[in-house]
């Protein structure tokens, strides 16, 4: 990222100057319950995981906060109204990848099968 004192030299105003830098922050949460409970009102936010590469035991924080939601769109909680319902479903996008989503080599695409059936017999 540019020093301070470099920017002036750019064109365009500060915010177009910092964008290229900002946008290729990867910030690594390890407490994802604190970054949810902090999103503001028009915050967007990706959170990416990959369930099968973890050393932890039990679910991560992701896979926390997904089975969370998707318990919450099909039966209502008490502590959810109806409106805090239809934010989860209109605001919360869930996607997930199998293993044939892979678009890399064939000998990617072939280990990562490899890797899904030698897990499943664990």
């Amino acid at each position: 990222m540019p020093s301070e004192e470099n920017l002036g030299f750019l064109p365009g105003t500060v915010d177009e100057k910092l964008l290229p830098s900002m946008m290729s922050f990867l910030i690594v949460i390890d407490e994802i319950k604190a970054v949810v409970t902090r999103l503001g009102e028009d915050a967007q936010s990706i959170f990416a995981c990959d369930n099968k590469q973890h050393d932890l035991r039990g679910m991560t924080g992701v896979e926390y906060i997904v089975d969370l939601v998707k318990k919450a769109r099909i039966n209502r909680p008490d502590c959810l109204d109806t409106e805090e319902v239809n934010e989860l479903i209109t605001n919360v996008g869930i996607v997930e990848f199998t293993q044939d989503d892979v678009v890399r080599s064939g000998l990617c695409r072939s280990f990562v099968k490899l890797f899904n059936a030698e897990g499943s017999k664990k």
